[in-house]
C-alpha cells in the first residue's frame, strides 16, 4: 500500500466532506440523546433470568437476541394485534399491526385496496434498550403499554419500535464521517410494503423531546420542509397529536439520499481503511459516492444526459404501484441481450434510489452501455412481492426497447407503454440475478422459487455456509424443505463476500465474532465446528460432496493460498489480483461433475458492494444459459 497514492478528489474521504445529516437524522440523533424514564421495570423478578437460561427457552428469538414471552404474544393476539421482532443492519426493531391488516397484506398498494379501505399510519417510536438483555423486547412493550392499548383499541396504525443499543459498541467503528442513524430508511420501506403502511402518514413520536421541554427549532441544523419542499419557519407548529402522542409527519422527508463509502458498512473491526481509500477500488467507490452526492433524481436533465453520453437508455416501469427500472444500450452488437436483475430498491417516493442503485451496481450499467446486457433494478421486502419480477421480465421482453411511462394499469398489472422497436431483444434464456446483503438472500430465494427462469444466481455479502433456521440471519431462512428443494435443481451459484465481513464469513474453518453490537453470532460463527456444519449444509444443498471436519480444518495449512484464506478444500482454486486486492476463488464440483458452485472472497473488504465483486460476478454468470423448454443449464 502506498499511502501517497492519489487520484482526483481523494481528499473527500475525510470526515469533513462526509454527507450532511438530513432533518430526519438530526431528529433521530436528538431523540437518542434524551433520557428515558424506566421506573422499576429492570428490577422486576420476571426479568431476573440468567442469560444462558433465557437462551435455552423455546421463546428465545436467535436473530434479535430476545425472549418473546408466549403469554404476552397470546394477549396481543387476543387483542387483535400481530407482533414480530426483527433485525436489520444490526438495528433491532419491533412491529405491532392489526392482525387482519397483516393477514390481508397481499393488498400491498393503494391502487389494489378494496374501495373504502385504507392503509395504516406508521408510528415510529425510537427507543433504547441494552442488547445484552434478553428481555429488551418485552420491556419495550411494557414501557409503551399505553401506545399498545391505543393501537389495539383504534386499529389505525402499525407501531414500529426502532430500538438502538443502550450500550456502546465493543470498539470504535471504522468509518468516514460521524455515525448517524440510517437503518430507519430500510425499516420504513419494509413497514410500507409488508405492514400496509401509508406513505402519506409516517409519524415520528416526539414524546421524549416534549418531556425535556425541547423544541424542534432548538435542534441545530434542523430544517423541516412542507410537501412543496419549502422550509417551515416554525417547525413546532407542525406537531400534531396521534393516538394521544405528539408526532411530526415525516412522509416524503425520511429518505437518507446517500451514505459515505466504502467502510460505513459493518466490518469485523480490522478493515484497513487507508488501504481501501488509497486503491483503485477506493477511486471507483469515491466516483460512485460523488455521483450520489451530485444528483437526486433520474428526471434531472443532467442525469439523463449523463446516461445518454454513456450510450444508455434508462426506462421506468410499474407493476401496480411498484417501480422498476431498466438500463439498456442504445445500440448493441448482439441480437439478443442477456438480462442482469439487480435486487436493489428503486421504490417511490425515493427518487434518489435509482441514482443509488445505478451507483452501487455501476459495473453492470457500464457493461450494458457497452452493448453486452440489459440491467433491471427492482426489489421488494418479501419473496412474494419479488415474484412480480416474472411479470416485469415478460413485459420488458415483449415491449423492448421501451420508454415506459405511467399510464393506468395494463396487462399483468403493469403500467407500460412502448414507444419504439429495435433490432435486438432480451434473451430470457440468459437471465441472471444478484443482490447484496438481505437482497442477496432474496436473490437466492427467487432462484429457488423460479429455477427455470434464472440461469445463475450471485448473492453478495452473504455467508458461504447455509445456516439452520434456528441460528439464521438470512432474510429468508432456509428450512429443511428449501434445502431439499435446492438439491433437486441445478442452479449455478457464485457467492461473493469480503474477507472482513462482520461475523467473519471466511475462513470457514475459524471461529468468528461480531464486531458490531446488534448482530448475534452466538451459535452461528462462534466456533469453527458451527461454521463447518453450515458449510457442509451448503455443499449438500448445492449438490456437492460434503467435506470431513478434519479436512476442512486442515485447509488452514494448505499449500494453496485460496484454500488457506477461504478455509476449506477446493476442487479448483486460484488467487487473482484486481484493483489493489487479492481475490480468493474456489470452485466446487457437483455430483454431475460440473463446476456450478463458486465462492469468492475479497481481501480487506467489509460488508459493501465494490466494483471488482461485480466484474467477478459477470465473468461467472455470463457462462450460463437456461434451456427454456427443458430447464437444463447450458454452459456457453
Amino acid at each position: 500500500m502506498n499511502i501517497n497514492y492519489g487520484y482526483p478528489h481523494v481528499d473527500e474521504w475525510t470526515e469533513e466532506s462526509g454527507p450532511q445529516p438530513t432533518a430526519m437524522q438530526l431528529l433521530v440523533q436528538k431523540l437518542g440523546e434524551q433520557p428515558e424514564p424506566r421506573g422499576d421495570i429492570d428490577a422486576r423478578p420476571a426479568y431476573q433470568v440468567d442469560w444462558a437460561e433465557a437462551k435455552r427457552s423455546q421463546a428465545y428469538h436467535y436473530k434479535t437476541g430476545c425472549v418473546d414471552d408466549p403469554a404476552v404474544l397470546t394477549d396481543l393476539q387476543k387483542r387483535g394485534l400481530f407482533y414480530n421482532s426483527l433485525e436489520m443492519g444490526a438495528t433491532r426493531w419491533l412491529v405491532l399491526v392489526p392482525a387482519d391488516a397483516y393477514e390481508n397484506r397481499k393488498f400491498q398498494f393503494q391502487s389494489e385496496l378494496p374501495e373504502g379501505d385504507r392503509k395504516l399510519a406508521l408510528l415510529l417510536v425510537f427507543h433504547k434498550e441494552s442488547y445484552d438483555d434478553p428481555f429488551w423486547a418485552m420491556k419495550t412493550l411494557e414501557l409503551f403499554k399505553e401506545y399498545v392499548n391505543a393501537a389495539a383499541e383504534r386499529r389505525n396504525c402499525a407501531i414500529i419500535f426502532i430500538v438502538s443499543n443502550d450500550k456502546p459498541e465493543p470498539a470504535p467503528r471504522p468509518m468516514f464521517g460521524p455515525r448517524l442513524p440510517h437503518m430507519f430508511g430500510g425499516i420504513i420501506t419494509e413497514g410500507l410494503q409488508n405492514y400496509r403502511g401509508d406513505k402519506d402518514r409516517i409519524y415520528v413520536d416526539l414524546s421524549l423531546l416534549r418531556a425535556q421541554g425541547i423544541q424542534l427549532k432548538q435542534i441545530e441544523g434542523f430544517q423541516y420542509k412542507d410537501e412543496n419542499g419549502t422550509a417551515v419557519s416554525d417547525p413546532d407548529s407542525k406537531i400534531e397529536m396521534f393516538n394521544g402522542v405528539p408526532v411530526l409527519n415525516f412522509s416524503k422527508r425520511w429518505v437518507v439520499p446517500w451514505r459515505p463509502q466504502p467502510v460505513d458498512g459493518a466490518g469485523d473491526g480490522t478493515v484497513n481503511a487507508d488501504w481501501l481509500m488509497r486503491s483503485e477500488v477506493g477511486r471507483k467507490l469515491l466516483d460512485s459516492r460523488r455521483f450520489q452526492q451530485k444528483y437526486s433524481s433520474p428526471d434531472d436533465p443532467e442525469v439523463r444526459a449523463y446516461w445518454q453520453r454513456m450510450g444508455l437508455r434508462c426506462s421506468v416501469g410499474y407493476v401496480a404501484d411498484a417501480r422498476w427500472v431498466l438500463f439498456a444500450p442504445l445500440q448493441s452488437h448482439l441480437k439478443k441481450l442477456p438480462v442482469v436483475i439487480c435486487l436493489s430498491e428503486v421504490n417511490e417516493p425515493d427518487d434518489h434510489s435509482i441514482i443509488r442503485a445505478f451507483s452501487t451496481f455501476r459495473y453492470f450499467c457500464e457493461t450494458a452501455a457497452q452493448g453486452d446486457c440489459a440491467v433491471i433494478f427492482f426489489a421488494m421486502e418479501s419473496p412474494e412481492l419479488n415474484d412480480w419480477l416474472i411479470d416485469i421480465l415478460q413485459d420488458a421482453a415483449r415491449q423492448y426497447p421501451p420508454n415506459f411511462r405511467r399510464k393506468g394499469r395494463g396487462e399483468n398489472g403493469a403500467s407500460l407503454r412502448p414507444c419504439s422497436s429495435g433490432s435486438f431483444e432480451l434473451d430470457l434464456s440468459r437471465v441472471y440475478i444478484t443482490g447484496h446483503s438481505h437482497n442477496g438472500h432474496f436473490a437466492q430465494e427467487f432462484a429457488r422459487r423460479h429455477p427455470n427462469v434464472i440461469a445463475c444466481v450471485v448473492p453478495l455479502g452473504n455467508t458461504p455456509g447455509l445456516p439452520e433456521p434456528a441460528v439464521s440471519h438470512e432474510a429468508v431462512a432456509v428450512d429443511g424443505a428449501r434445502a431439499a428443494l435446492m438439491e433437486t435443481m441445478d442452479m449455478p451459484t457464485c457467492i461473493i463476500c469480503g474477507c472482513k465481513e462482520v461475523g467473519c464469513m471466511v475462513p470457514v474453518n475459524k471461529a468468528g465474532h461480531a464486531f458490531e453490537a446488534g448482530i448475534n453470532v452466538e451459535g452461528l460463527a462462534a466456533s469453527a465446528e458451527n461454521k463447518i456444519a453450515m458449510w457442509n449444509r451448503r455443499l449438500k444443498a448445492e449438490r456437492c460432496p460434503r467435506q470431513a471436519l478434519e479436512d476442512v480444518l486442515a485447509a488452514a495449512g494448505s499449500e494453496t493460498q485460496a484454500e488457506r484464506e477461504l478455509g476449506f478444500p477446493c476442487d479448483r482454486a486460484e488467487t487473482i489480483y484486481i484493483g489493489g486486492f487479492e481475490h480468493y476463488i474456489a470452485d466446487l464440483k457437483n455430483i454431475d461433475g460440473k463446476y456450478h458452485f463458486r465462492v469468492i472472497a475479497v481481501e480487506n473488504m467489509p460488508h459493501t458492494v465494490e466494483p471488482t465483486m461485480l466484474s467477478c460476478a459477470w465473468n461467472y454468470m455470463r457462462k450460463f444459459a437456461r434451456d427454456q423448454e427443458t430447464g437444463k443449464v447450458i454452459e456457453l
